[in-house]
């Protein structure tokens, strides 16, 4: 799989304080834990987003990556 940046994701939520430039989060991780996966489940699903804090910048090994352009 190809190294994305999560700023370049259509799923990537900015941080709300500051210029944007800081951690953000994932729209899809979000809405998977609204679901009450359990604690194993939620442990999974963050090691497919790979490894490392959600900034904008950073690159990394993502499995729910989705251009920009792309819809989900």
């Amino acid at each position: 799989m190809a190294f994305v940046r999560c700023g370049d994701c259509a799923h990537f939520l900015p941080d709300e304080v500051g210029d944007g430039t800081g951690i953000g989060n994932c729209f899809r991780f979000e809405e998977y834990k609204l679901k009450n996966p359990s604690e194993a489940a939620l442990v999974k699903a963050r090691a497919s987003m790979g490894k490392g804090l959600l900034y904008p910048s950073v690159e990394r090994d993502c499995s729910k990556f989705g251009g920009k352009n792309e819809k989900s």
